[in-house]
This record gives C-alpha cells, sequence and structure tokens, in this order.
C-alpha cells in the first residue's frame, strides 16, 4: 500500500469568497497541508464609514456566517486599538 497521498479538493464554497483544501503525504510523512481562502475586494469598509464604534460589531459579525465570531473579535480589538483601550487580563 502506497504511502502518498494527494487530495486537492477545488472550490468549497461555505466560505466568504471560495476556498481550496490541499493535503500532500509523501512516504507516510506530511509534506503540504494548505487551507486557501480566495476573496475578491469586496471593500466592507465602506459600510462601516460614519458608523458609531457601537455599531461596527454587529455589521461585522455579518460579513461571514462561518467566521461570525473571529469578525466580531476583529472588529472589538480595532474599536479598541481606535479608542486607545488596553483590556487587562
Amino acid at each position: 500500500m502506497s504511502k502518498d497521498i494527494n487530495i486537492n479538493v477545488q472550490h468549497v464554497t461555505r466560505v466568504e469568497g471560495h476556498g481550496n483544501i490541499v493535503l500532500n503525504v509523501k512516504e507516510g510523512k506530511i509534506r503540504q497541508v494548505q487551507w486557501q481562502i480566495s476573496e475578491a475586494p469586496r471593500f466592507f469598509e465602506a459600510m462601516l464609514r460614519g458608523r458609531s464604534y457601537d455599531e461596527l460589531r454587529p455589521i461585522t459579525s455579518r460579513i461571514c456566517g462561518i467566521c461570525s465570531i473571529g469578525h466580531s473579535l476583529t472588529s472589538l480589538k480595532a474599536t479598541e486599538d481606535a479608542l486607545g483601550i488596553d483590556i487587562s487580563v
């Protein structure tokens, strides 16, 4: 039985834009694992211009149904940085 495996899944569509999955195993050792997300610029930033800081997180959390938590946390971090807020640990 060969210990070489090549998997290449093109156009995973349940992500914002589209994604690819690449896995290559050579002689039983993983050589390459990639989760590739390609997305053309969609300029979501334009929806945020002129908004109050407390509107940013709810808007950005809806950019992608899979990544809502990641977008929420990133939006909150950017807002904190813009306002000079340091969160204690």
